[in-house]
């Protein structure tokens, strides 16, 4: 893989070394897309998949299904325009990674909590929706400035 460079103080440097201290190794990728508002070619960082991760609660056919979305205090950062190496929280924040089953929950994210990494809309659970790891609360170590590599 390419060395991906980002801040160190970013939501996804920060879900990163969680992920790894959970022994949990993540995969990247960069992809290119037309922004549908502005219609410029644009390049994103992907969080592709998540090795280690215990998918025996995901039905085997819904396993192509699965997408992967990060959360901070328990909404999408701009409903899901923002990218999370963009996205700089402050202590105390609560920032979350889940799989999703898209087709099966077609709801509004941005109206959903999480609490004790499961997700809620109108105080009911939803369905088609795994926490990887629990929700991590942003401590002022992980703010300090600089460059994080992912690797």
């Amino acid at each position: 893989m390419k060395t991906i460079t980002i801040p160190y103080n970013s939501a996804l440097a920060i879900i990163d070394r969680a992920l790894k201290e959970a022994r949990k190794k993540s995969n990247y990728i960069v992809q290119e897309y037309i922004d549908t508002e502005s219609k410029k070619k644009e390049k994103g960082l992907i969080l592709e998949s998540i090795e280690n991760f215990d998918l025996s609660k995901v039905p085997k056919e819904q396993h192509k299904n699965l997408g992967i979305l990060g959360f901070v205090n328990g909404k999408e950062p701009g409903d899901g325009s923002i990218p999370l190496e963009a996205v700089f929280p402050k202590s105390g924040d609560e920032l979350a990674l889940m799989y999703v089953i898209q087709g099966i929950y077609q709801g509004d994210f941005s109206q959903a909590e999480c609490k004790n990494g499961v997700f809620l809309k109108k105080n009911k659970p939803l369905k088609g929706v795994f926490a990887i790891i629990p929700p991590i609360v942003v401590k002022k170590e992980d703010l300090k400035k600089g460059i994080y590599i992912l690797q």
